[in-house]
Parts: structure tokens; C-alpha cells; sequence
């Protein structure tokens, strides 16, 4: 495994943006992260985009389909990745790993996602036996927030994990 750096960062700003596609988001993040790389669309090898299952592009969570095809199709491979919460950190990692690995110099890790308003639904299909969200909100009474945090509790009473860590 080589090296690997870090040459731009680009950050649409937080918050809600109703009117605004998600493709458009990220859009404006990767041309700040190229800008601050100082390279342009056509030098990215490899793009890892993740999305979480709420706002992934077309539908389907092929966000990075939808942003290569809005900003241009270059031919290269495009590796969409789902991760709820951790879509970010999972198309960094990819990212990394294609550049570590030699398969590319240069690759773009992207994600974004639009929340919906109120509470985060569990799925499309509220009683759905075989979705572990389901289960869970089911036997222990409560959603994937405060469910997380009861493991992340464990966890520490397990492993002594830190707050800090």
C-alpha cells in the first residue's frame, strides 16, 4: 500500500434546503474540494459516493451516477455506497483504498443526503419482519437514534470506551 493525501475539502453548508437537489449539494462541495485541490473533473480516477437510504440519486441511492452525469461523464467508475449515517466515512475509506491501492492517483470521495423533516421513518414498509430497524424499534420500543446510543452505552460498560473516544 502507498501514501495517500488529502488535497481538497469542499463542504456544502449545513442546514435544510428544500428547494435545492441534492445532486446540486454536491455539486457545489466537489467543485470547492477541486478548486482547493487546484484539479479539475477531468483528473478524478475514481469517484466513491455515498448516500444514505433517504436521498440517493434517482431513487436509488446512485448519488454518484447523478453528480458524474450532472457534472460530466468522464468514464470513470463510479462506486455507490450505502451506509446510513456513515455513507461519508465509507466513501473516504473507498476512496482511500483505490488510491492506496494503486488502482488510481487521483479519487473523489463524496456523500450527501437530504434528511426528511420530523422523525427519521424506519423504512418504506413499516412491518416488515425481516428489517432489522423494524425489529428493533419493535422489541426494544424505540428508533435507530436512541437505540444507537444504547449500544454506544455497552459498548463502554464492555469495553471501557470513553466519552472523548
Amino acid at each position: 500500500m502507498r501514501d495517500v493525501a488529502v488535497i481538497g475539502v469542499g463542504m456544502h453548508p449545513w442546514g435544510k434546503f428544500d428547494d435545492k437537489p441534492l445532486n446540486l449539494m454536491c455539486r457545489e462541495a466537489i467543485e470547492l474540494a477541486l478548486k482547493d485541490a487546484g484539479v479539475g473533473w477531468r483528473d478524478i480516477q475514481s469517484v466513491a459516493a455515498g448516500s444514505s437510504r433517504f436521498s440517493g440519486g434517482f431513487g436509488w441511492g446512485l448519488n454518484g451516477n447523478e453528480v458524474g452525469m450532472d457534472i460530466g461523464m468522464t468514464g470513470v467508475p463510479i462506486y455507490n455506497l450505502s451506509a446510513g449515517c456513515s455513507a461519508g466515512g465509507h466513501a473516504f475509506h473507498m476512496a482511500y483504498m483505490l488510491v492506496a491501492s494503486g488502482q488510481c492517483d487521483i479519487a473523489l470521495a463524496m456523500a450527501g443526503e437530504k434528511m426528511p423533516r420530523g422523525f427519521i421513518p424506519l423504512t418504506g414498509n413499516e412491518a416488515d419482519p425481516l428489517d432489522v430497524q423494524y425489529l428493533q424499534f419493535v422489541c426494544a420500543g424505540m428508533t435507530g437514534p436512541a437505540f444507537w446510543a444504547m449500544l454506544a452505552r455497552r459498548r463502554m460498560e464492555e469495553f471501557g470506551t470513553t466519552e472523548e473516544q
